[in-house]
């Protein structure tokens, strides 16, 4: 064990060592700092230098290029007009030699044949002649056109090019042309060419040859790139070419046009080098592009910097480039110097270290000697304190700190008795507490034993102390999760955060309790205790609270919450249904009544009463479906009649059949002779909808056959399970789904119950069904096994009588004469009122609101014999507007309309004094008959 002595000593010299290494470290960061800036303004300055060369170098050979660019239509002309001459001096010489020997024909077949011979440029230009009449002469490139007139031979931009030659030759004798032309092994006449024509009298001809400005501009930029190659300045540097496409021109002094695309071309660092060009030369005076690159006289990859432009109107990219290398030599060499200037500080350094450390160690000898001297008197106290109860004097000791820690150990010493009587009281009274704590709360070990426990903690395991402190590393119990899966003892919250040495909080479990063989519901904290800040949990303290009582009330809540949410659903679709039928039947009215008064008013047969038959048709299928909206929404009453179930199934799977994916097949097999049966029709379409939605929510994942049939079965063909013998109408719903466990399959007719998804259904579809089927005195058979897909056959007793049939036609439509107001807030039912009652011979008049309607009648009530009022309307209903003209007038004739109301019925209506309560819409004969027997009826006083 080291002594004070040698501590001291140890801290005096590293105390010293460190302050030196310190200082001197300190610096070496400042003389590095500033060798790093001076490197840094270094490479600046040689940058900016080296970007200013290649500025102007690149500078250079663009100017040369413009240059160069500049002479390519002087060229072109030079060596056309000179081409040109030498051929008119041809012709001239060999007219002069042989035309007083030769005759013409053979003297200008000579002069013709010598000018095809000649080729110049390459094999690429030739001569032309042509007479003043246009007719070629001479073609070399195309002598098929020899002896045709040219005069409307026509470039690709539509230039008379024979016509435009002749009448340059006419007026200046010679001259340049520019027009589009076709070119020796091309099919196309697209291509620019430069002509010099020139007349040669003695024949009137034209003589002539051309030069493509493409070819030209080739050769002049071989030229330049010839010359590019050979341009060298500075040590390294060179100048470097290629096309906007990346396609190379030239390199490293060797031309390299035709060569492989540079697009890809990648540095060692992963930059494109070329895609880089692009970016700089997209700026009008081009720009800089760092990379690295291999040198010329090879070797690794130094970093480059190059200055890149675009040449206007040749697609090329020109560029020089400098390694950046060439600086570092002159850092690298102040960086040695630097260097030997380390090595001299630190020999000094090191001397006047040892000399600081030599001293020190000499001050801190003879101070430690005193301080173990008051610390032998401090250790002999220390000694004696353990086995009695005595205090230390702080005068017997020779420095202030250790009287310091003599009066802190006398304080401490005191406070220690005082504790430990303290904690004896304390602990009695935690061990109260602990044992009548409500909460259960026991402690477990880090090796997973079971260390203490409260009496609430083992009400609800159901054991004694002794079985639950006895059973070891093992929980002595069994538990579940919220889903009623078992716990495995790992995953328990007290080894949980034993574990993760994170605390488990408000975690629900239930616990079996072994006396009571139930689960008890708790909520479990658990928080573990560690003996050192990051060390490992040694125990954990887990609390749990009995919330079994709770949690049914909740779940009772929860149950109840649903079902009053479902009736609420209900409420809301039948206040919609409301509102549309009163809406829709304002409508309906007006177009039923419309088309009744256009049937009557077209001869029969026609192809007009046709459509309007067809129209009144739709009308009333519609009038029908706004009350079986009512029915199904429980704001009509169901009204069972004697029918044939067939119509009503066919129609049903109609309105199925767009709302099923295509994946799904339906397949019907409907007796259409099967019933009849007394039933409401919109109530048989409702059972047919929920069965077949079941069906496909069954199938929706991976589609299938939804088989549909209706037929009759007698007594003999009834399932064993059927309550009553009789002839039934069988309704079979079938799909090939998964099919249900037979546990599912006996609780699918219970409200509220569903095995389906949130947003999927209520679990009230099959419970409707049992409940509609039920009232009908009939019964429904679900047949269902897993793999097996599932049927539901729903059976209504078949009825004795056949359905009545009117056969009766309706007569003919009354008429009069007597005054009638006629008061509606939707225009266009009194527009169609008016017209429809005048057309049967009444006077009309009409009203828009209630308000409107009294005016009028207040002037003459005795004017009016019968008021036909709507209910519904803004500011006053029906109702009231029939009251307000009872008083005016009683005992006053009134029909009260209504689309849709749940404030008036036939029983308040007659209450309130009015004749009749009808629904919208009504059909014109209705109206007629209505309107007469109200009219004929005796005045009521």
């Amino acid at each position: 064990m080291q002594s004070i002595r040698s501590a001291f000593l140890k801290n005096m010299m590293l105390v010293t060592l460190v302050s030196v290494v310190l200082l001197f470290f300190v610096w070496i960061q400042s003389e590095y700092r500033e060798f790093n800036l001076d490197a840094a303004a270094t490479r600046q300055a040689f940058e900016a230098q080296q970007k200013e060369l290649l500025r102007e170098e690149v500078g250079k050979v663009v100017d040369f290029i413009d240059y160069t660019k500049g002479r390519t239509e002087a060229v072109l002309h030079r060596q056309v007009r000179d081409r040109v001459y030498e051929a008119h001096r041809l012709a001239t010489h060999l007219h002069g030699l042989y035309h007083e020997r030769l005759p013409a024909t053979e003297v200008q077949g000579l002069i013709r044949e010598s000018l095809r011979s000649l080729r110049f440029n390459e094999g690429r230009g030739y001569y032309f002649i042509f007479d003043r009449h246009g007719v070629e002469v001479l073609f070399a490139d195309r002598p098929e056109l020899e002896g045709r007139n040219m005069l409307d031979m026509q470039g690709a931009r539509g230039e008379m090019v024979v016509r435009d030659m002749l009448a340059l030759v006419k007026e200046r004798e010679e001259g340049f042309y520019g027009y589009t032309w076709t070119k020796p092994g091309e099919a196309a006449n697209t291509f620019e060419k430069t002509a010099f024509v020139k007349r040669f009298a003695p024949y009137d001809w034209v003589i002539g040859t051309g030069e493509y400005l493409a070819d030209v501009r080739d050769d002049l930029q071989r030229q330049v790139l010839e010359r590019l190659v050979t341009l060298r300045f500075g040590d390294e540097g060179y100048f470097f070419g290629a096309t906007r496409g990346g396609l190379p021109l030239f390199t490293s002094g060797r031309v390299t046009r035709g060569g492989p695309t540079l697009w890809e071309v990648t540095d060692p660092h992963g930059v494109k080098i070329f895609q880089e060009y692009e970016k700089a030369v997209a700026q009008p005076e081009g720009g800089y592009v760092h990379y690295s690159w291999e040198k010329l006289a090879g070797g690794k990859a130094a970093p480059k910097i190059s200055y890149v432009v675009a040449i206007k109107d040749w697609p090329w990219i020109i560029g020089a480039g400098v390694y950046l290398d060439t600086v570092e030599r002159e850092i690298a060499a102040k960086k040695e110097l630097l260097l030997g200037r380390f090595v001299k500080r630190a020999v000094v350094a090191c001397t006047l270290l040892l000399m600081l450390l030599l001293s020190a160690s000499l001050v801190g000898w003879k101070l430690a000697g005193r301080i173990r001297s008051g610390l032998d008197t401090f250790i002999h106290f220390c000694r004696r304190a353990a086995a009695e109860r005595v205090l230390i004097d702080p005068a017997a000791l020779r420095f202030s700190e250790l009287q310091d820690i003599a009066l802190a150990t006398n304080d401490m010493l005191r406070d220690q008795r005082r504790a430990t009587e303290e904690l004896a009281r304390s602990e009695k009274k935690y061990r109260d507490l602990f044992e009548n704590m409500v909460h259960g709360v026991y402690y477990q070990m880090a090796d997973g034993s079971l260390a203490d426990v409260n009496h609430a903690a083992l009400e609800i395991c159901g054991l004694t102390r002794q079985e639950f402190l006895g059973a070891g590393q093992r929980p002595p119990w069994r538990m579940i999760d919220e889903k009623g899966d078992e716990v495995a003892a790992r995953d328990q919250p007290a080894m949980v955060a034993l574990r993760s040495a994170n605390p488990v909080l408000s975690r629900v479990v239930g616990i079996y309790n072994v006396r009571t063989d139930r689960y008890v519901w708790v909520t479990v904290n658990a928080i573990p205790e560690c003996g050192e800040e990051g060390g490992k949990p040694f125990q954990v303290v887990v609390t749990m609270s009995d919330i079994t009582r709770r949690r049914e009330a909740e779940e009772e809540r929860a149950r109840l919450l649903a079902q009053l949410q479902q009736v609420q659903r209900l409420e809301a679709i039948g206040t919609l249904a409301g509102g549309i039928a009163h809406d829709f039947n304002n409508l309906l009215g007006a177009i039923i009544g419309y088309a009744e008064m256009a049937r009557a008013g077209v001869p029969d047969g026609g192809a007009t009463a046709g459509d309007l038959a067809e129209v009144l048709v739709a009308a009333n299928r519609a009038k029908e479906l706004v009350r079986q909206i009512l029915a199904f929404s429980r704001q009509a009453g169901a009204e069972r009649i004697c029918l044939r179930p067939a119509e009503g199934v066919r129609e049903a799977i109609k309105l199925l059949r767009p709302s099923l994916p295509s994946t799904i097949a339906i397949v019907q097999d409907i007796d259409l002779q099967a019933g009849p049966i007394l039933a409401d029709p919109t109530q048989l379409q409702q059972i047919l909808v929920n069965l077949c939605t079941n069906a496909f929510h069954a199938m929706e994942e991976r589609g299938g056959v939804l088989t549909i049939s209706l037929q009759n079965v007698g007594p003999d063909n009834l399932p064993g399970e059927a309550p009553a013998l009789g002839e039934y109408a069988l309704l079979s719903v079938a799909d090939n789904g998964p099919g249900m466990s037979e546990e599912v399959r006996q609780r699918i007719f219970e409200p509220y119950f569903t095995t389906k998804e949130v947003g999927k259904g209520t679990g009230m579809g099959l419970a409707i069904v049992h409940g509609i089927v039920t009232s009908y005195d009939g019964f429904v058979i679900c047949r269902s096994r897993p793999g097996e897909g599932t049927v539901v056959e729903v059976y209504l007793p078949v009825f004795a009588a056949e359905e009545a049939v009117d056969d009766d036609p309706q007569g003919p439509v009354p008429i009069g004469s007597e005054r009638i107001l006629f008061v509606d807030d939707e225009k266009i039912l009194t527009e169609m009122g008016e017209v429809l009652l005048s057309r049967l011979g009444y006077r009309v008049t009409s009203a828009l609101s209630g308000a409107e309607a009294i005016a009028l009648f207040a002037q003459d009530p005795a004017a009016f014999d019968l008021v036909l009022t709507d209910q519904t309307m803004p500011g006053m209903t029906g109702l009231d507007l029939a009251r307000r003209l009872l008083e005016l007038r009683p005992g006053l004739p009134i029909i009260l309309c209504s689309g849709y109301s749940t404030l008036v019925s036939q029983e308040s209506a007659e209450a309130a004094g009015i004749r009749a309560f009808v629904m919208k819409p009504l059909a014109r004969h209705d109206i007629a008959q209505l309107v007469r027997r109200i009219l004929d009826e005796p005045a009521r006083g």
